[in-house]
């Protein structure tokens, strides 16, 4: 089985990132309300904020966040070239 890790440091990556990874949809909508390009943040092997809602089963947050599509690239990679999509299928 493949393990994924994901490093949030909120000092660096900010609040929504933190939201993110607890769960926290509500503070999450909020947060992206303040500032849209959060979601274009990259944080430790180039992970996107839509990638740690896919690795952590955040559904409604991947929801959100696709809703909100004009602001995210699904499409971006981690540093070893895995998709958010290729996460969810498995």
């Amino acid at each position: 089985n493949e393990t994924i890790s994901i490093v949030v440091d909120k000092e660096i990556h900010g609040k929504i990132w933190e939201s993110c990874l607890l769960g926290n949809e509500e503070e999450v909508k909020e947060l992206f309300q303040k500032n849209p390009k959060d979601l274009k943040s990259v944080g430790y092997n180039k992970t996107s904020l839509f990638m740690v809602a896919v690795c952590t089963g955040r559904k409604d947050i991947v929801k959100y966040l696709l809703h909100n599509s004009d602001h995210l690239d699904i499409n971006s990679t981690d540093q070893e070239g895995v998709l958010p999509i290729t996460i969810a299928c498995k």
